[in-house]
């Protein structure tokens, strides 16, 4: 039978008491960097199980005061080993959903930089920061947070049993594909993170898991310095990396990486949200690197440029440094390959292509959107859809603040009936094998789903449908039999009147 961990811990402290005469504040530390074990533990393994670990060892620290002593300490390093376990534990809580948690978490933390800043004050710009950037992240999705009044619902990116969508007859194959590895990557300019954990980011990586099933890991024991798993047993979720502003070098290393170690009848995703780079207006070739790209590398301690060499001869050389091209992909073509872009520059993908006859699927982001329809903190649109539909629509809807359990319960239910609309509707217009083969995968085929409500939901938008700017896919879908389905239609003006914002559709 497992013990839980307060008990655990309470036995633990007592021996820690009683032969090594350890400090509260001591014991707490300790329990804390086991918490930061099972957090990274969880990123290796991507198993949410672990997250509840962790959480149990933040929470227990939390609920006996084993830093309680820091608010009265003169010592800077006690306070600043207080003010890191706080901030973990709202990352932690941040990924399990634990808002109650997060609030009041971010209420003991301002008070904590505010007490340390007046004792001390060596480093509390660098804190201060840290609790801007909290605050500005849990901000930026007011959809999915607590308000003051009235019952607000959370609405769960992560894919939970009930949710699991039927693969039609007409789309099975006999041997799918399987997502094994996501690669995350996050550089956008306006961007709030925090954590080296962009919004976007955040929101696809939890687009990327199922629901924690309990306690997955065994409670009376910490997980191994070097995890293996048995080699017939699959992960639970994709294993993922997650880059925030890596270089070039450091970007194609973990591509490579995840390319090499990509089991037989695998996929690999590569999910990009960054700023956008265009090609020079005058640039008459169309070749795979002088479409332009994405930047994933933004920061000021880049190469600086020859002073001898002309202004407006080094400035694109510079720009396109740490650019990922399209072309740049080819070589990873060989296996087959999921791209989701969300990037003012997505367009530039679009002649993304397999000469070896590899499966590959590329999902891009509309070039331009209107800000007020994204929601604060910079979030892409796209990222918004497939992590959590109903979000999506509220954000094409410009409601920008939380909803009501009802309705979001609502809501919840006509995306899903969508979702499997759209499945139907794409097996019976006889798609391309590339996403037959794909389909078999059940986080692609939500990440699928929800992408061809978003472009039904986007060419039924007035303004958008204005702005000519919607969702494109490699291989294409079929707009006439798909994209403007009025059965699709049907439940985009459904969703759209259930949100109190039926004129802003078509």
């Amino acid at each position: 039978m497992h013990v839980c961990v307060p008990v655990r811990m309470c036995v633990c402290r007592q021996l820690l008491d009683a032969r090594f005469g350890l400090k509260r504040w001591q014991i707490g530390e300790i329990a804390s960097k086991i918490g930061q074990l099972y957090y990274h533990y969880y990123l290796r393994t991507s198993e949410t199980g672990y997250l509840n670990e962790a959480f149990s060892f933040y929470s227990a620290i939390r609920q006996r005061g084993y830093y309680n002593s820091a608010d009265t300490d003169t010592r800077p390093d006690l306070c600043v080993k207080k003010l890191r376990y706080v901030a973990r534990f709202v990352v932690v809580s941040l990924l399990l959903h634990k808002y109650h948690v997060v609030r009041d978490l971010v209420t003991e933390l301002t008070n904590e930089v505010g007490a340390y800043s007046r004792q001390h004050g060596d480093d509390e710009q660098e804190w201060r920061m840290v609790l801007q950037e909290i605050q500005a992240f849990v901000d930026a999705d007011p959809w999915r947070f607590l308000g003051e009044g009235g019952p607000i619902a959370v609405a769960t990116c992560r894919l939970a049993p009930s949710e699991a969508l039927a693969l039609p007859h007409s789309l099975l194959v006999p041997t799918p594909l399987t997502l094994a590895d996501a690669i995350l990557v996050g550089n956008c300019a306006e961007q709030v993170k925090f954590s080296e954990l962009t919004l976007d980011m955040f929101r696809m990586l939890q687009a990327l898991e199922r629901t924690p099933r309990g306690h997955v890991a065994p409670a009376d024991r910490t997980p191994p310095a070097r995890p293996q798993e048995p080699p017939e047993r699959r992960r639970e979720n994709p294993h993922k990396y997650l880059l925030y502003k890596p270089t070039f070098s450091q970007l194609y290393t973990f591509v490579a990486t995840a390319f090499r170690e990509l089991p037989p009848d695998s996929a690999l995703l590569l999910y990009l949200s960054a700023s956008g780079v265009f090609p020079p207006s005058d640039c008459k070739e169309r070749g795979p690197y002088e479409q332009g790209g994405v930047m994933t590398y933004t920061r000021r301690d880049t190469a600086a440029p020859d002073p001898a060499t002309p202004a407006a001869a080094h400035t694109p050389l510079l720009r396109h440094i740490h650019c990922l091209h399209p072309g740049d992909l080819l070589p990873f073509t060989r296996k087959p390959l999921v791209v989701v872009v969300d990037s003012p520059s997505s367009s530039a993908y679009k002649g993304v292509y397999s000469p070896f006859g590899v499966p590959l699927l590329c999902l891009l982001s509309p070039t331009s959107c209107p800000k007020h329809l994204t929601g604060s903190g910079g979030g892409g649109l796209l990222t918004i859809f497939l992590a959590c539909p109903v979000a999506g629509f509220a954000s094409l809807c410009g409601i920008g603040g939380p909803l009501p359990a009802s309705l979001v319960a609502t809501c919840c239910e006509r995306v899903q009936q969508g979702e499997v609309e759209a499945l139907a509707l794409l097996g019976a217009s006889q798609p391309e094998p590339s996403w037959l083969l794909f389909l078999g995968d059940v986080f692609i085929r939500r990440l699928v789903a929800r992408f061809i409500l978003m472009s039904c939901a986007m060419r039924a938008h007035r303004q958008l449908r204005a702005l000519g700017s919607f969702p494109e896919s490699r291989p294409p879908l079929p707009t006439e039999d798909l994209l403007s389905n009025p059965r699709l239609l049907a439940l985009v003006r459904e969703l759209a009147t259930s949100l109190d914002a039926r004129p802003a559709f078509v």
